[in-house]
């Protein structure tokens, strides 16, 4: 977390890049994407979604280099369980952007709060659907001279996000403010028509903005009694991943975590908003969904597929499977196959995050 102290010692435990900053990148406006679509296109970020409710994805955002630093915002229409491994020699930030609620690690993800994430830290969030969010990523050493500038240094693990409370929920709105409008401007602009020292200047208020913002809050410290369903939920997350294809019970997560179905319940519904035999239900779907995506030959039979997921009814399969996706198992498979036929053999997904949603400023 940031600490005050001497202009002349501040300190960081992420790597400085030794390398040349990142080539500017622009993500055009395009349709609603589906879901692996939308993840293939992020950049910078390794993504996982899970989707938790029932409907078809819709997602909408942009994302652009800002000199060597990478903004970016996006609205989800689903809920879903979302893992972010934050950019390489980056230390990253992210405020909500809509009044949708979300968690972080079973704790409320609010208006007046900033993520920070060190160097490809895993962020993971349970979010409601229209959830926004709005990220802001600069390079490790520059954070910490723009900290010790201002009299703070930098201190975060490796591979750790830290949940701030900020002092009011004014704070945040100014971060999410200047994020959204700088993104407006660069989708005005193509890169190769900006004004390198406009760049400069606007990256470096923003950077100077990030720290000062950051330096007022307070890191979120979960209590003993959460860390003990965590301890619950991550073995229980653990065996459900492992046996993937194995419809599992209820029973079957007490034997793994020596908890009580009591204590499950209120680990799984305090983290992921659900009780555990839904949050499987979805873990299953979305792995058959998956590989149903992966699966575009013909000879492809998706009662294969289905069975591999714990699903032997291969009508109720395909009722779920609607009721969830908004399309049949079929559909799925016939949509991948005619983009596979229409892309080659490549496969490579050229599409960017969405921007069909106009970015509003509040």
């Amino acid at each position: 977390m940031l600490q005050r102290e001497p202009t002349d010692r501040y300190r960081i435990s992420a790597a400085v890049p030794s390398g040349p900053g990142m080539a500017k990148s622009r993500c055009p406006r395009q349709r609603d994407l589906d879901l692996d679509e939308f993840v293939s296109g992020v950049k910078g970020f390794h993504v996982a979604l899970l989707q938790i409710d029932q409907g078809a994805f819709r997602a909408g955002g942009f994302q652009a280099h800002l000199g060597d630093s990478l903004l970016g915002t996006v609205r989800f229409e689903r809920a879903l369980v979302q893992t972010w491994t934050s950019p390489a020699q980056s230390i990253t930030i992210a405020v909500r952007t809509t009044q949708a609620p979300a968690l972080w690690q079973g704790s409320s993800f609010g208006l007046s709060d900033m993520l920070i994430a060190s160097p490809e830290a895993e962020i993971e969030l349970v979010s409601r659907p229209r959830f926004g969010i709005a990220s802001a990523s600069f390079p490790c050493h520059d954070f910490q001279r723009t900290a010790g500038l201002h009299g703070y240094s930098f201190l975060i693990g490796k591979n750790e996000c830290i949940l701030t409370k900020l002092p009011t929920a004014h704070a945040a709105r100014e971060i999410r403010r200047a994020i959204q409008i700088l993104i407006s401007e660069l989708q005005a602009t193509r890169s190769e028509a900006r004004d390198p020292m406009w760049e400069r200047a606007k990256r470096n208020d923003l950077l100077h903005r990030t720290v000062l913002t950051a330096s007022s809050g307070v890191p979120f410290r979960a209590s003993e009694h959460n860390v003990e369903r965590a301890r619950v939920l991550e073995q229980a997350v653990a065996a459900i991943k492992e046996r993937s294809a194995d419809a599992l019970t209820i029973t079957d997560l007490r034997h793994v975590t020596g908890a009580s179905e009591r204590t499950l319940h209120y680990a799984f519904v305090e983290h992921y908003g659900l009780p555990p035999a839904r949050f499987m239900k979805a873990c299953r779907l979305n792995g058959a969904r998956r590989e149903l995506g992966r699966s575009v030959s013909q000879d492809a039979k998706i009662s294969n597929i289905a069975n591999r997921w714990g699903f032997w009814h291969l009508g109720q399969f395909a009722k779920d499977y609607r009721r969830w996706f908004g399309e049949l198992p079929s559909e799925t498979c016939r949509r991948y196959q005619a983009e596979s036929r229409s892309k080659g053999t490549s496969m490579m997904r050229k599409y960017a995050i969405s921007s069909a949603d106009r970015i509003r400023t509040p």
